[in-house]
């Protein structure tokens, strides 16, 4: 059987063009289009996709469910999803489920009407929740992050207590004994373990932890920076549990007039392409976000038998330019 790999590797393209072309993606010129198209009919490549999906009991669609498609830590994900999914000549519904739990539900529903062959859900809040409404053995479902180690269903996340670990230890390294933590809500699982990371590291060093509770959002970091700053004493150092936040705690310490890295240094999570283009860019623990979904797809298609149910990736320390050996104290 002719599949698209064999048109890519004839026209000269990759995987994800010959699947953009042949579902008439503008963002594919024409003159390429007509050019997989014949590629395609010369290959025999049928692009009847309801004759496929009668063919092979498949509609070769994949439904991806993820929290807010206008997030930057997203997109990467969403490529990595989209770009391995092509390679298996299938293509991708995405749903923005806006954190909700109704929405998320929502999009089950609307990927089982769809007839989706497969279910990836990104970073649920209610884990529990979502999956006793699913119904098992339906399709294969796949978690991206946030998932119980017991999970049921397959699952992939990073380890994110080993990288606020090294978060931490790398702001000791550099001689710093008060550093505060900006945890995102403790509600979600991996906000729970980027604070226990944070609080091994410190406490290895007989430091004492200083914890804020943010939400993830650029403005708490803000909020919540202004008030740790304007303490008597202050840290000379924050790490906070994502990027977003740190970028507000970055702009609180501005407003406040303490130079960055010179009087405080600060580190955040996720490694979002904002925070490498600041005026001085972001120090932080990168997450392999595009790694994570083209692994949540390969873990889907194994026909809904994973060889493995549960991969935990490794996170990577980015020393850029906020972070900086510590001053005396004042």
């Amino acid at each position: 059987m002719v599949t698209m790999r064999d048109i890519a590797k004839m026209a000269g393209v990759s995987h994800s063009t010959v699947s953009r072309a042949l579902n008439n993606d503008p963002r594919i010129s024409p003159k390429t289009t007509e050019k997989i198209r014949q590629v395609a009919e010369d290959l025999g490549y049928s692009l009847d996709i309801r004759g496929r999906v009668l063919a092979q009991g498949r509609t070769f669609t994949i439904g991806l469910a993820i929290p807010n498609i206008t997030n930057e830590f997203f997109l990467p994900v969403i490529r990595g999803v989209e770009h391995k999914a092509a390679e298996f000549d299938y293509s991708l519904i995405l749903c923005s489920t806006r954190a909700d739990m109704r929405f998320e539900l929502e999009a089950v529903r609307l990927m089982a009407e769809r007839r989706v062959d497969g279910l990836i859900i990104a970073w649920t809040d209610d884990f529990e929740g979502i999956i006793g409404k699913l119904e098992p053995n339906k399709w294969p479902v796949v978690f991206i992050g946030n998932a119980l180690e017991d999970s049921p269903y397959p699952f992939i996340d990073c380890d994110h207590r080993s990288g606020a670990y090294d978060a931490a230890k790398h702001l000791i390294e550099l001689g710093h004994k008060h550093i505060a933590f900006l945890a995102g809500p403790l509600i979600s699982i991996d906000a729970g373990e980027r604070l226990d990371g944070y609080k091994q590291a410190v406490e290895e060093n007989d430091l004492v932890p200083d914890m804020w509770e943010g939400d993830y959002t650029r403005s708490s970091g803000y909020t919540q920076g202004k008030k740790m700053l304007s303490c008597r004493r202050r840290p000379t150092a924050v790490f906070a549990a994502n990027d977003w936040m740190a970028m507000g705690v970055m702009s609180a310490a501005n407003e406040l007039g303490i130079k960055i890295p010179e009087e405080l240094s600060v580190i955040g999570f996720d490694d979002v392409a904002p925070a490498r283009h600041l005026l001085t860019p972001l120090t932080t623990v990168r997450q392999p976000a595009q790694q994570m979904g083209r692994t949540a797809v390969r873990m889907l298609l194994e026909n809904g038998k994973p060889k493995s149910k549960r991969v935990v990736l490794g996170t990577e320390l980015v020393v850029r330019k906020t972070t900086h050996q510590a001053i005396e104290k004042r």
